[in-house]
């Protein structure tokens, strides 16, 4: 607390108990409400001017703006744009636009395309686990031996320690760095 003497009077003057950016690095509400704000700014630009860029684009463009002049931090906004990415999905609206100015994808044809999408899906998910099977099988072999073993817990747990060894080994030839905390 500071004060200080100007004549007459004594003035009080009180510190913020947090400093905005500090605020807004801490709160995510704070955060989407001033992704809003930008957002919202963008959008009277572009109604005020008349430029044909859409008001979200140029909210854009602001927000790249601060953050590239130091004016805004990125911790400043980084919770709620995670947040809004990782629910991308929710806001995916043209999809549902789609449908209503092209109803023939409720009929026929989109059963169709609903069709090649699941059975597209599950010939991937089936063909990937024989894929991982056979190439189990193979390590499985190469470890144990050709004979017929009856399967043990050491033998297990060697298949164990030879599967982590060899995706490691993989790991670190192709440069992940995976082994030893690298």
């Amino acid at each position: 607390m500071v004060i200080r003497n100007l004549g007459l009077v004594m003035v009080e003057r009180v510190r913020p108990a947090i400093s905005p950016r500090r605020f807004l690095a801490s709160s995510p509400i704070a955060q989407f409400a001033l992704l809003l704000i930008i957002w919202f700014v963008g959008c009277k630009i572009s109604e005020g001017t008349g430029i044909p860029v859409p008001g979200p684009v140029l909210g854009l463009v602001i927000t790249l703006v601060l953050l590239a002049t130091g004016v805004l931090d990125l911790s400043c906004i980084d919770d709620a744009a995670g947040w809004l990415i990782s629910e991308m999905l929710l806001f995916f609206v043209p999809a549902v636009i789609a449908l209503v100015v092209h109803p023939e994808l409720i009929g026929l044809l989109g059963i169709k395309v609903l069709a090649v999408i699941v059975i597209s899906t599950v010939l991937v998910m089936i063909v990937t686990s024989l894929v991982i099977e056979y190439a189990t099988k193979m390590i499985v072999r190469e470890v144990v031996g050709e004979e017929e073993e009856e399967d043990s817990l050491t033998q297990a747990e060697d298949i164990y320690i030879a599967l982590r060894t060899q995706l490691l080994d993989a790991g670190y030839e192709y440069g992940y760095g995976w082994r030893n905390g690298k």
